[in-house]
């Protein structure tokens, strides 16, 4: 009796610690960060803005239009962006993904 007590127990055991030891690793936020190329279409200042006086408009390959605030006052319509995004998590597509940050990339001549 005292033996099927002991590998009863033993089973139990080693199955806490197997479960224990299949925890998935925390998800390091910037691995959920991608890239995504656009040109420059259309820059408007604006004074009311408090996160910066310059709305920028960009389109990527494939049609996406997307904006973002910049204080930088050496954009031009033409320049390629190199927008740094964050999925929403809400939805499987980009449509409502933010922008993280914007580099500047180059230029294109049309």
């Amino acid at each position: 009796m005292l033996k099927k007590m002991i590998v009863i127990v033993s089973f139990i055991i080693v199955g806490f610690v197997g479960c224990a030891g299949r925890v998935s690793p925390k998800k390091d936020p910037i691995d959920e960060l991608y890239a995504r190329g656009a040109v420059v279409t259309e820059i408007h200042h604006v004074d009311w803005s408090s996160e910066g006086s310059y709305i920028i408009q960009m389109v990527d390959s494939v049609g996406f239009t997307w904006e973002c605030y910049d204080d930088a006052e050496d954009w031009a319509v033409g320049d390629i962006a190199c927008l740094i995004l964050k999925p929403s998590g809400k939805d499987q597509t980009i449509r409502d993904d933010e922008i993280v940050s914007i580099h500047y990339s180059g230029y294109w001549e049309y």
